[in-house]
C-alpha cells in the first residue's frame, strides 16, 4: 500500500520537510548529497522534488538523477519521470529505454494509486509520451497479463481506470463502456428486484 511521505529522515536523526528540502537543493549535486544522508527506512517520496530539478535539466543530469534512484523506493516512478524529461529534450530512443526499464522495475499491483503510487500507469505515461501507438499494445497485453496471472483483487485496478484507458486507446469509446457496464450491473441484481428509485 501506498501513501506519499512528505518528510525525510536522516541518518544524523534530523527530519526535513518537502518545503526544506526543496530550498536546499539546487543541483544534481546537492541531490546526491541528500540522498546519501538519507535513512534507509524513511521512504520519502521524491517525485515532487525530481520533478522540480528535471524541469531545468539536461540529458547528462536527467540520466544522473535516473542513476541515484535506480536502487532506491519508488525507482520506477522516478524513472518514469527522467524518461519523460528526455522525450521532452528530444532524446526519443533514451526516453523509450528507459521507460521500458521503468516498466520492468514496476509492480503488477502498480495499475493501482493506492499500491505503490500507480508504478505500472506511471511507467506507461511515459512510454505513451514517446511512442503512443506502440506504447497501446503493450499497455494492453501487460493489464491482460497482470489480471489473469498476478492481481488476486482487481477492484483497486477497475478503480483506476479512468487513468488505464487512455493509455490503452487515445478514442474512448464511452458509448460503448457504458452498455457493458450497464449490462454487467443488471445482470448482477436480476434476481433482486429494486425499485425505481434505487
Amino acid at each position: 500500500q501506498n501513501r506519499p511521505i512528505s518528510t525525510l529522515k536522516l541518518n544524523n536523526g534530523s527530519v526535513l520537510t518537502i518545503d526544506e528540502i526543496g530550498s536546499t537543493i539546487h543541483t544534481v549535486s546537492d541531490l546526491a548529497e541528500l540522498i546519501s544522508k538519507e535513512l534507509r527506512e524513511s521512504y520519502f517520496s521524491w517525485e515532487k522534488i525530481i520533478t522540480k530539478i528535471l524541469r531545468s535539466s539536461d540529458e547528462k543530469d536527467a540520466n544522473q538523477i535516473a542513476a541515484l534512484f535506480r536502487s532506491k523506493h519508488h525507482a520506477s516512478q522516478i524513472i518514469s519521470l527522467v524518461s519523460e524529461r528526455l522525450n521532452e529534450l528530444g532524446k526519443h530512443e533514451a526516453a523509450w529505454l528507459l521507460g521500458m526499464e521503468a516498466l520492468n522495475t514496476s509492480s503488477p499491483y502498480g495499475w493501482s494509486r493506492w499500491y505503490d503510487g500507480g508504478s505500472r500507469i506511471a511507467a506507461f505515461e511515459a512510454l505513451n509520451r514517446v511512442d503512443p501507438k506502440r506504447a497501446c499494445s503493450l499497455v494492453y497485453e501487460t493489464l491482460v497479463r497482470d489480471l489473469t496471472t498476478e492481481i488476486r483483487y482487481p477492484g483497486e485496478t477497475v478503480l483506476n481506470l479512468h487513468a488505464i484507458l487512455p493509455l490503452i486507446t487515445h478514442d474512448l469509446p464511452l458509448h460503448d463502456i457504458w452498455i457493458e457496464i450497464d449490462g454487467y450491473i443488471r445482470h448482477m441484481f436480476e434476481t433482486s428486484p429494486l425499485s425505481t428509485d434505487e
